[in-house]
């Protein structure tokens, strides 16, 4: 192994230590004790899959399987059950995943292992982009499998002529195999998010084959990456088809779901009526606008910075008719998925059943191109002879910088107190008091709060009532007659102004020290 990549193996553990840090952090913030609605519906569905020993059942999952039958997977040759698994061990191995793929993708696409390292700590500083790794979703693996299968398909392009062309293309053909082998691995864990990767790789190759005419000096190797990347992604899209069609049967609703939503976007440009704004709900989730701008504010410097570096990039190319293939690559992919989060945005105000989040699920896979790009500006700026003089106070800064924004980054993802109102954590005294009223009361229904937190957290541990009893949030329903009190739910109740039930007039069946059941008071002898 030669220095070079000694020194960029010492930096990956570094970044890896610092990822399982965070991890760490995430877990013991709460001591594990946490859950949120995408990690409840894979927790459930992992134990009905180990319940039932297969992955199709009636409310499954419908967009891919395999994040569920990993989580089940460990019930079964580990004994380790899946509640425990996504949530204490789930959040290092989303870390440890994003992270080496994020090195390996970002190396072949810079051509530096300096720069692979940067962006890699830049990916570690964007909380949505953690928080999909950490939490106990499909994610992790989207995330994981996007990042090498781009790997996979830069590498397939020899970067200058070998001395045995046959061993070449044997090299060519294996990384091609790999790259539709992950592709085939990203659409059987979500058919939405593996044909964002396809559509955005076939307008990357769009635009590089577009491009090609102005390159005259540096336009060796651009169009065979582009056809590589083109006649790629066409074929994993194929693979997503076949498999919404004939592996995984459940997904083929999507097809339906598709033709809704071209129908929603058509009714939302030719009359203007939004039928919903889910860009209000931010707002009230934290606990002031400081407080939000503070939490959020690396991504809107790195957004900042790559945009800089594209049009900068952008200018080079019409100018000086010159740009590296891989730049170019990583360049076409920025503007594609960029593309994408801009249609997802008036796609978010037509109130498609899927959800309204489409801009900040594409957000997160336009950012894993933004960071390389960012960094590569970066280390320019670093080659910049007024900043190498002052490469020492540089670096401090720079340290100082790069910590605080990590800080920052840990109090989102994990929804903290000081600046969400919005929690994920719950008690072991209201997991117990839960636990009571589902496996005692008869067809009951439980108020447990101003959200769904404590829902999230029955729906994780109990995913099958056998009594037929229902855990609900939010304001309670008429015909509710338990309500449940605990210290947190009174502070989380009025950190969102919410409404609290009437505890001092009703009846107290159940008291643990830290969370009771109170029901209220019958009318007469023969109500229930």
């Amino acid at each position: 192994m030669n220095v070079d990549h000694q020194a960029g193996t010492r930096r990956l553990m570094l970044v890896l230590a610092a990822g399982m840090g965070y991890a760490l952090l995430f877990v013991v913030r709460y001591r594990g004790l946490w859950v949120e609605n995408d990690t409840a519906f894979f927790t459930r569905d992992a134990v009905l899959t180990v319940q039932r020993h297969s992955v199709l059942f009636a409310g499954d999952y419908p967009h891919g399987f395999l994040y569920t039958a990993w989580l089940a997977s460990f019930q079964w040759l580990a004994g380790v059950s899946p509640p425990v698994f996504n949530t204490v061990v789930a959040p290092f191995v989303g870390i440890t995943l994003m992270l080496v793929a994020a090195y390996l993708c970002y190396r072949v696409l810079t051509h530096s292992e300096r720069t692979a390292t940067l962006a890699a700590w830049m990916l570690l500083a964007i909380p949505e982009l953690v928080f999909s790794a950490v939490r106990g979703n499909h994610e992790k693996f989207n995330i994981a499998i996007l990042l090498m299968a781009l790997w996979a398909l830069a590498a397939s392009v020899p970067r200058r002529p070998a001395a045995r062309p046959s061993a070449q293309r044997v090299r060519q053909y294996t990384w091609i195999a790999v790259f539709l082998l992950l592709m085939l691995m990203n659409a059987v864990t979500n058919d939405y998010f593996a044909s964002t990767l396809a559509t955005a790789g076939l307008l990357a190759a769009g635009f590089m084959a577009a491009a090609r005419p102005l390159l005259r000096r540096s336009a060796a190797g651009v169009l065979p990456l582009a056809a590589r990347l083109g006649v790629g992604m066409a074929a994993a899209g194929g693979l997503v088809v076949w498999v919404m069609l004939g592996v995984y049967p459940p997904a083929a609703q999507d097809f339906t779901l598709l033709s809704t939503a071209a129908v929603k976007l058509w009714h939302l440009l030719l009359t203007g009526r939004v039928h919903s704004n889910p860009y209000a709900a931010p707002a009230a989730q934290w606990a002031g606008r400081f407080s939000y701008l503070l939490v959020a504010s690396f991504r809107w410097i790195m957004f900042a910075a790559s945009l800089v570096v594209f049009v900068a990039f952008a200018r080079r190319i019409w100018v000086r008719r010159r740009v590296p293939a891989h730049l170019l690559l990583l360049l076409a992919l920025y503007l594609a998925l960029g593309g994408l989060v801009a249609v997802a945005i008036p796609m978010d105000f037509t109130g498609l059943a899927a959800g309204s989040n489409l801009e900040v699920r594409n957000f997160t896979y336009f950012a894993l191109l933004a960071a390389p790009l960012a960094a590569v500006g970066l280390s320019a700026v670093w080659r910049h002879p007024l900043v190498r003089r002052r490469a020492r106070g540089v670096a401090g800064w720079s340290a100082v910088v790069v910590a605080a924004f990590l800080a920052a980054g840990v109090v989102k993802v994990t929804l903290d107190p000081l600046v969400s109102n919005e929690w994920i954590f719950y008690t072991p005294a209201e997991r117990q008091a839960v636990g009571f009223f589902v496996t005692h009361a008869n067809s009951g229904g439980l108020w447990t709060g101003p959200d769904n937190r404590l829902v999230y957290m029955a729906q994780s541990l109990w995913p099958v009532s056998a009594r037929d009893n229902v855990v609900m949030g939010f304001k309670p329903l008429p015909l509710t007659a338990d309500f449940l009190w605990s210290p947190v739910v009174v502070a989380n109740t009025e950190a969102q102004h919410g409404w609290l039930p009437p505890y001092a007039v009703q009846n107290r069946v159940y008291d643990d020290g830290g969370a009771a059941l109170y029901q209220t008071v019958p009318n007469s002898p023969f109500q229930p």
